[in-house]
């Protein structure tokens, strides 16, 4: 996309272009969607901001890219 050379790090990509790295992108809308959740009325909806400690895999999930 930017014909640069393989040598340019991304770091330089991400910053001279300013593109916010993926990691960050997920954080934030984590964010809001936790947000979202805790201002909703739904008595439903409460459940899914608990976590469970009892994971079978070794799965990361949404709310952990949070911490």
């Amino acid at each position: 996309m930017t014909n640069a050379p393989w040598y340019v790090t991304n770091q330089t990509l991400h910053s001279d272009l300013r593109i916010p790295y993926v990691r960050s992108v997920l954080q934030d809308y984590t964010h809001k969607h936790r947000s979202a959740l805790e201002g909703n009325s739904n008595p439903l909806v409460e459940p899914l901001l608990h976590t469970t400690h009892t994971r079978r895999l070794k799965r990361r999930w949404t709310f952990d890219e949070i911490n």
